[in-house]
């Protein structure tokens, strides 16, 4: 599973100060984060190589590398997202590229959903939705 951003941003507000340094500096330069040793990262983030190792913990992670790998895939996913999305829908183009764009787009937001899932906590949701006496659905709706 390639989202380690998404974890960072997602324990951003319950990490201690060591964490959320660490955390905030990767978030804010997540290529060169992606490049640098434990070492760097920690004195660029002003915090210990230990801190950087606590942080993968908490998100999820065995370690850094693994941390690492994660952020990698990533951003190289980002990367052909972007590309992706230069290729909009443009007023001069045929029926044939016009399908090929949405398509290209409806796959991709489909593998962005396939790296957002976490496997756990569906199997917690669809466990509590089978056991519960009475399921409430609601809805807002914006105008």
């Amino acid at each position: 599973m390639s989202d380690a951003l998404v974890r960072l941003k997602e324990h951003l507000n319950t990490l201690n100060p060591a964490e959320r340094a660490a955390a905030e500096y990767i978030l804010s330069n997540p290529s060169e984060s992606s490049r640098i040793s434990i070492h760097v990262l920690a004195s660029n983030a002003y915090v210990s190589p230990s801190a950087v190792v606590r942080l993968c913990h908490t998100v999820g992670f065995n370690g850094f590398k693994e941390f690492r790998r994660s952020l990698l895939t990533e951003l190289a996913e980002e990367e052909t997202e972007q590309r992706i999305a230069a290729t909009q829908i443009e007023k001069n183009d045929s029926i044939e590229e016009i399908i090929t764009k949405i398509t290209k787009s409806n796959i991709q937001s489909l593998y962005e959903t396939e790296r957002l899932m976490n496997p756990k906590v569906l199997q917690k949701c669809v466990n509590l939705i089978r056991d519960s006496d009475k399921v409430i659905f609601l809805s807002l709706i914006h105008i």
